[in-house]
C-alpha cells in the first residue's frame, strides 16, 4: 500500500497538468474553471460549491469593484477565515467587534456595499434554515458526527450516544460516520479506489508513521480539487437537515466544515475533544464563532490542559509569528475567550468500561477468562497507531529471561483487525523460547465487553496513550506503562495527564520495560482516581444546549429580526444580549387560549399570574377583541413580554399587523422569544422608547418585584435606548392603540398627536399607574384630568375601565355604539 501511494504521488504532476483525469471507476473529471484565485481559495476552504459560488458572485457584484488592491487583500483574507459562518449572527458579531484597523476603515467606508454583499448569502442561509425547521417536540434529537479515521473519535461518539440513550423519553440519538460521505467526493479515493483522506490519517499517518507521505497525499487531494469538487459539507448537510437536529456533537477532527453545518442549519454544535489537550485546531472555532453557537468539550478541567496551549500562544506572540488559522491575528483576550467557549463534560467511555469493585464478580470474570488466582494480568493495548511497537514489546518481554517477576503474568495482546500482526506474533511465539513466568494471549478483534473484562481484573496495562485508552484507564483507575510516539503530539498530552494523576509511568525506552513491569507487578498500584462523571455532566450540558436550540437558533433568530423588525434599532450589543438568552433561568408555561411563555422566577405582576396558569387582564382582552379591526394595524406601546401583543396579533389576523414597542433590553429579549415560540409573524418589535422627541434616553433599572412597572425614569441603568415620537413612524390604518408607559402618558401623547388625529384609533391607556382617581392627591388628580382633557380635545370620549385603566373612543365611533 505504501509503495502504491508513493508511486501515485510521484506521478501526480503529470496528472495535474492534464485537462481531464479518470477515476478508478472510469469516471472522467474535467478541469474546473474558477473565476479568480480568490474563488479557488474559497473552494478549498468550504466543501460546498453552491455556497462558494453565491459568495463569489455576490463579492464580485457588490463589493470587489469599490475596493483598492490592498483593501481586497484584507477583505478576501477575512472572508476566507470566516467563511464557515457567513450569514449567521456569529459572523456579524465577529465582523463588527474584532476587525483589524484596516478592516475597520473598510467597514466605515463601504457600509452599503458590504450589506449588499452579505444579503444574498443571508438569503441562501435563510432558505437552508427554513428547510431544517422543526415542530416543537418533547424529545430532543441529538446528532453525533464522528469518523473512523481514529479509534478514539468513534469510541467517544459511541460513549456519548450510550449515555444519552439511557434517556429515551428525552433524547433521540443519531450517530453519523462521515467516512462514507467523504468518499463520495474525496479526490484521493476517487482516483485510487483505496483510501480517502481520513483513512490516510488512520493507516498512512498513524499506523505506518509515513508522515511525509501522508502530507503529500493531503496536499495532492487539495490540488485535485481543480478537477473534482469537494462536496462533503453539502452532502453532510443533506443528511442532517431532514433529521431536524436540536444539537450537533462532533468528535471529528474539528474542521470548519463541521462548524458550517451548525451555522447553516441554525443548530448549536459542541466539539467533543478526544484527547487531554486543547488543540490548535480548535482555535479558529473559538475566535470565529460566538459561545452560544459553539462550545468546546474537554475531557477534564485540569488547568494543565490550557497551560500547554497558552504557552504555545505566548511563544508565537514573542516570536512575532502569524497564527495562520486565527481570524483575529491573536488578541490578548485569549483567556476570557477560552473560558466562555469551554465546557467540561468528562470523557464518555463506552458503557462496558467501568471499574468493578465486587470481589465475587471479579472472581467470576477471572474464571470466565481462565485466569488462575496466582496470575497477574497486564494487557497490551497499543491502538492502531501503535501496532509497529507491539512486536518489539513482545520480543523484549519474552526475552527478558534474567528478570524474576515474582509471579505468573498473563499478557493479552489486542491486535484488533490487524490479522497480519496476529499472524506474525503467533509465528514468533511458536518458534521462540518463552519466558517461564509470562503467558501471551494473542487476541484478534474482540468485543468491548471482553476487552473491559480483561481490564477489570488487571494490575496494570501497557498502552499507547490514545484519547479513548487514556480515558478508560482513568475511569477504571488502571495504572499504565506508557509508550509515546514523538510524531503524535497529542500522545504527550495524554501521557502527561496520566502521570499527573499517578495513573501511569512513561517508558522512555523499550529496554527498560521489563524492569518497570517487574516493579509494577510487585507493588500494587493505587487504583483510586477522581475524574469528571461524564454520565452526569453530559446530560446536563446537552439539556442546556437543546433548551436553547428549541427556539433560539442563532442564525434563524437573526433572520427573523431582519425580516420582521426594523433591525436598524437593534444595535450589535442588543443582538448579542438577545443571543445570550439564559434558558437555564426560564421555564415554559402554557396558558389556555393565550399560548406559551418563557418566564423566569423574578417578581412581576403579569408573570406571577401566568406562572400560576391564570389568564390576566381579561377586561382588556375583551376590549382588544372588540376593537381590533381584522386586517388593520394596531400598536402596543409598552408591550412587556407580549401577552397583549399576541392577543392583538390573533385578533387582527394574518393580514393585520402589530407594532410592539418595548425599550427595556431584558423585556425585549423575552418578548422576542415569546413571539418566536408562538409563531406570531405579524408582530413587529421595536426596542424603542416613545416620547415627545427624537434622540436617545438612559433607561431606569428594572423595578425590583415588578419589572413591568418600570418607567423610563431618570436613568441609572447605563443602557441608552433609542427615543422616538410615534409620529416619526408615519403609521397608517391604525385601528387601536394600547398604551402602558408608566407615568409618561403626556409625553407619549404629545409625540403621537398627529398619528391619533390621522387614524382616530381606539386607545386603551393606563393613566398614572398605581393611582386611583377617587382617592388620589390633588396633584395626581390634576395630572390624570390633564391627560383625559388632552384626549377629549382630540375628539375622544374617555371612560374609566378599572383602577387606572381607561378607554378613549373617537366620538364618531361612540355615536354609532
Amino acid at each position: 500500500m505504501i509503495r502504491f501511494f508513493t508511486n501515485f504521488c510521484d506521478h501526480a504532476q503529470q496528472i495535474l497538468n492534464s485537462n481531464e483525469i479518470s477515476g478508478f471507476d472510469g469516471i472522467v473529471y474535467n478541469r474546473r474553471e474558477f473565476r479568480s484565485p480568490f474563488h479557488q481559495s474559497l473552494d478549498l476552504c468550504l466543501s460546498d460549491p453552491e455556497k462558494v459560488q453565491i459568495i463569489v458572485e455576490s463579492y464580485e457584484s457588490h463589493l470587489q469593484g469599490c475596493l483598492s488592491i490592498e483593501e481586497r487583500v484584507v477583505v478576501e483574507k477575512w472572508i476566507l477565515q470566516n467563511v464557515s459562518l457567513l450569514g449567521s449572527l456569529s459572523f456579524f458579531a465577529v465582523w463588527e467587534e474584532h476587525p483589524s484597523l484596516e478592516l475597520q476603515k473598510i467597514l466605515e467606508t463601504y457600509p452599503k456595499q458590504i450589506q449588499a454583499f452579505l444579503h444574498p448569502i443571508h438569503d441562501f442561509q435563510k432558505a437552508q434554515l427554513e428547510e431544517s425547521a422543526k415542530d416543537a417536540s418533547k424529545i430532543f434529537h441529538i446528532v453525533i458526527i464522528t469518523t473512523g479515521g481514529g479509534g478514539g473519535h468513534k469510541n467517544h461518539a459511541e460513549g456519548i450516544a450510550q449515555i444519552l440513550q439511557k434517556f429515551p423519553h428525552r433524547y433521540r440519538v443519531t450517530v453519523i460516520d462521515v467516512a462514507p460521505i467523504l468518499k463520495k467526493s474525496d479526490a484521493i479515493y476517487l482516483m485510487t479506489g483505496r483510501l480517502n483522506s481520513e483513512e490516510v490519517y488512520d493507516q498512512v499517518f498513524q499506523q505506518h508513521k509515513e508522515i511525509e507521505l501522508a502530507h503529500r497525499l493531503w496536499a495532492l487531494n487539495r490540488e485535485l480539487r481543480r478537477f473534482i469538487p469537494d462536496c462533503t459539507l453539502r452532502d453532510l448537510k443533506k443528511v442532517i437537515r431532514p433529521l431536524h437536529a436540536d444539537l450537533i456533537i462532533s468528535t471529528c477532527h474539528f474542521l470548519p466544515r463541521d462548524l458550517e453545518v451548525g451555522a447553516s442549519l441554525g443548530v448549536p454544535i459542541r466539539f467533543a475533544h478526544c484527547d487531554y489537550e486543547l488543540s490548535w485546531a480548535l482555535m479558529p472555532l473559538i475566535y470565529t464563532a460566538n459561545s452560544q453557537l459553539v462550545k468546546l468539550w474537554l475531557p477534564d478541567s485540569d488547568p494543565e490542559l490550557l497551560t500547554s496551549i497558552s504557552s504555545q500562544l505566548k511563544t508565537e506572540l514573542m516570536n512575532g509569528l502569524e497564527f495562520e488559522h486565527n481570524p483575529i491575528e491573536i488578541d490578548l483576550r485569549f483567556g476570557s475567550r477560552i473560558s466562555q467557549a469551554i465546557e467540561y463534560p468528562g470523557y464518555a467511555t463506552r458503557s462496558s468500561y467501568k471499574r468493578e469493585y465486587d470481589p465475587v464478580e471479579i472472581q467470576k470474570i477471572r474464571k470466565r477468562l481462565y485466569i488462575k488466582p496466582d496470575q497477574v494480568v497486564i494487557p497490551i493495548q497499543m491502538g492502531r497507531q501503535g501496532v509497529a511497537n507491539i512486536f518489539a514489546i513482545v520480543k523484549i518481554l519474552n526475552e527478558s529471561i534474567s528478570i524474576d517477576y515474582g509471579c505468573n503474568i498473563i499478557l493479552p495482546i489486542f491486535c484488533g483487525k490487524n490479522t497480519l500482526l496476529r499472524k506474525q506474533l503467533t509465528n514468533y511465539l511458536v518458534k521462540s523460547t518463552r519466558h517461564p513466568q509470562i503467558q501471551f494471549r494473542v487476541l484478534s478483534e474482540v468485543s468491548q465487553e471482553l476487552s473491559a473484562d480483561y481490564m477489570k481484573v488487571s494490575r496494570a496495562e501497557v498502552i499507547k496513550p490514545g484519547g479513548a485508552t487514556t480515558a478508560e484507564a482513568g475511569k477504571m483507575g488502571l495504572f499504565a506503562l506508557i509508550i509515546v510516539d514523538s510524531s503524535h503530539n497529542w500522545e504527550g498530552c495524554n501521557k502527561n495527564w496520566l502521570v499527573r494523576r499517578n495513573l501511569g509511568i512513561h517508558v522512555e525506552n523499550m529496554e527498560s520495560l521489563p524492569k518497570i513491569l517487574q516493579a509494577v507487578v510487585k507493588t500494587k498500584a493505587s487504583r483510586a482516581v477522581e475524574v469528571i462523571d461524564a454520565e452526569t455532566e453530559i446530560p446536563k450540558l446537552v439539556d442546556k444546549a437543546v433548551t436553547q436550540s428549541r427556539i433560539f437558533q442563532v442564525s434563524r433568530l437573526t433572520s427573523e429580526i431582519t425580516q420582521l423588525d426594523h433591525h436598524e434599532y437593534f444595535s450589535s450589543k442588543l443582538l448579542q444580549f438577545i443571543e445570550a438568552f439564559p434558558f437555564e433561568e426560564y421555564r415554559v408555561y402554557s396558558i389556555p387560549e393565550e399560548g406559551s411563555f418563557y418566564l423566569d422566577s423574578i417578581g412581576d405582576w403579569i408573570k406571577d399570574r401566568l406562572r400560576q396558569g391564570e389568564n390576566c387582564e381579561l377586561q382588556i382582552k375583551a376590549l382588544l377583541q372588540k376593537y381590533c379591526k381584522p386586517g388593520s394595524h394596531v400598536i402596543d406601546v409598552g408591550a412587556h413580554i407580549g401577552i397583549h401583543s399576541m392577543r392583538m396579533a390573533r385578533f387582527v389576523g394574518p393580514e393585520g399587523k402589530v407594532s410592539s414597542f418595548e425599550p427595556q433590553p431584558k423585556t425585549v429579549r423575552e418578548l422576542i422569544m415569546n413571539r418566536r415560540r408562538n409563531g406570531h409573524t405579524n408582530m413587529q418589535i421595536f426596542p424603542v422608547a416613545l416620547g415627545n422627541a427624537n434622540g436617545s434616553v438612559e433607561l431606569s433599572p428594572l423595578l425590583e418585584g415588578n419589572e413591568g412597572g418600570t418607567s423610563i425614569g431618570k436613568g441609572g441603568s447605563g443602557y441608552f435606548a433609542p427615543l422616538r415620537t410615534l409620529d416619526s413612524f408615519q403609521f397608517s390604518d391604525v385601528s387601536l392603540m394600547k398604551v402602558d408607559v408608566e407615568l409618561m402618558e403626556d409625553a407619549f401623547l404629545e409625540g403621537a398627536k398627529n398619528t391619533i388625529i390621522r387614524n382616530k384609533p381606539v386607545i386603551l391607556i393606563e393613566i398614572m399607574a398605581g393611582h386611583d382617581h377617587a382617592v388620589a392627591t390633588g396633584e395626581i388628580r390634576q395630572r390624570i384630568d390633564n391627560t383625559i382633557h388632552f384626549l377629549e380635545q382630540l375628539g375622544y370620549v374617555v371612560e374609566r375601565i378599572h383602577d387606572c385603566d381607561y378607554i378613549a373612543i373617537p366620538q364618531v365611533i361612540k355615536s354609532k355604539l
